[in-house]
């Protein structure tokens, strides 16, 4: 007796939920107690206004996979060359009355951390100079690398 698996074309229909809004970004931020950027905060109360009107099974559907090449450098200062995987996937579901929900654009595989600066102030009684740590921006990091 034979067993037979069936492949069928159509996307996978996942039982619960695996949209995630990216932890490492919050634990990032938090940890040098900064507030979050404007479109991290967009992206994170879309994902859990999602999240909550969303009943199961929620489709995913990957449109497009990225394979980055990036360049990282180790311990004794020479440059690695590294690849990283990002996808871009659309969640599709329905809220508890029918109603097509949908998430476009959703990139995985992408973090991002603070970029800070240093400046430096010159303390008028001693004439020492104090360094002084700026937010400039931020960084991405990526976390799927192979």
């Amino acid at each position: 007796m034979s067993t037979e698996t069936k492949t069928d074309s159509k996307h996978e229909i996942q039982d619960k939920p695996e949209i995630q809004f990216n932890e490492r970004t919050l634990e990032a931020f938090e940890k040098e107690k900064l507030d979050l950027p404007h479109g991290v905060v967009a992206e994170k109360e879309r994902n859990d206004k999602f999240k909550a009107k969303a009943k199961p099974p929620i489709q995913q559907i990957i449109r497009s996979m990225h394979r980055r090449p990036i360049i990282s450098f180790d311990e004794n200062g020479k440059a690695v060359k590294k690849d990283v995987l990002t996808y871009v996937s659309e969640f599709h579901g329905y809220d508890w009355l029918g109603n097509d929900l949908w998430i476009r654009d959703h990139i995985d595989g992408v973090y991002y951390n603070p970029k800070f600066r240093t400046t430096m102030t010159q303390d008028l009684k001693t004439g020492d100079h104090v360094p002084k740590k700026e937010y400039d921006g931020i960084t991405e990091g990526y976390y799927r690398v192979n």
